[in-house]
């Protein structure tokens, strides 16, 4: 990866392009095609360095393809430093740019959200861990299914807290009979922070086991659309439930406690076991 090139104004990696051996990145006026792209010439006009510094949505040029719209709505959403850490890291996990001609492991996908969301992992199916508490008795009775949202804007994780315990979760919540998970992670964050959000495929899937119960929770990646009322439980209003803003950093740090609680709240513990086992499968150490 030649990161020094950066990332093209319509969206496209010239830090992994392999078209042109001697090209020095769309900047430099070298591009073979500076002469005819749209996107090019849109930016030089509004004085703006790249599409993704625009705010305007919209398919011109080559935006109306879906791995440049979606490379330039990941670097709007997310900062142009973390896609270039995940297009680096990708590369490192052998995902590659171009295998056939200008084709790659990011050109066959339907969807932009399916596509940002391989950016973030560097997989096509959902990561699958089990965590099994010391206290699980081999076998279960009880099952609960829910569904999670991560919703990350720049450096900035979307979250539930409890003014009344302290407590932080990932917005979400248990699948009501009849429903999809899909609709169940719209439904719980829209209910939790009053926020609608548009979800990429599951990205990661927990089981877990304690005493004679299983849970497994999906988690989404979700992106804001808009906003709404909230409609919290009795529980959740006793509980002074709130949507709280922490960088990613701040995430991992609150959820590593989860040992902290092994002899006081094995509730809390597991959920904080849970959601930093999530967040940890998608951000690393924090350093993203």
């Amino acid at each position: 990866m030649k990161r020094e090139l950066g990332i093209g104004r319509c969206g496209l990696a010239c830090c992994l392009c392999s078209e042109n051996g001697h090209c020095r990145g769309c900047n430099s006026g070298q591009c073979p095609d500076r002469e005819w792209c749209e996107n090019r010439r849109c930016c030089l006009e509004r004085k703006l360095g790249h599409c993704y510094e625009c705010e305007e949505e919209c398919s011109r040029g080559l935006l109306n393809r879906i791995k440049p719209r979606a490379f330039t709505l990941f670097a709007r959403r997310y900062g142009v430093q973390t896609l270039l850490d995940c297009l680096e890291r990708n590369e490192g996990k052998g995902v590659v740019y171009h295998r056939q001609g200008i084709s790659g492991d990011y050109d066959d996908f339907s969807d932009v959200e399916s596509l940002m969301a391989f950016l973030w992992t560097g997989r096509r199916e959902p990561e699958t861990v089990s965590i099994v508490g010391k206290n699980y008795l081999g076998s279960w009775n009880t099952l609960r299914v829910a569904s999670r949202a991560i919703i990350r804007e720049k450096d900035r994780i979307l979250l539930s807290y409890e003014r009344h315990t302290g407590q932080y979760a990932l917005p979400g919540g248990g699948k009501e009979e009849g429903e999809s998970p899909e609709e169940c992670c719209i439904r719980e964050t829209a209910e939790e922070t009053g926020t609608i959000i548009r979800i990429s495929p599951c990205v990661v899937e927990i089981t877990e086991y304690y005493e004679e119960w299983k849970g497994i929770s999906r988690y989404y990646l979700g992106t804001i659309a808009g906003s709404c009322e909230r409609k919290l439980t009795e529980t959740e209003r006793k509980q002074g439930t709130e949507p709280r803003w922490l960088t990613v950093e701040q995430a991992l740090k609150e959820f590593s406690r989860h040992a902290e609680f092994a002899e006081t709240d094995e509730m809390r513990r597991g959920l904080y076991l849970r959601e930093y086992t999530a967040l940890r499968s998608l951000f690393g150490g924090g350093d993203r």
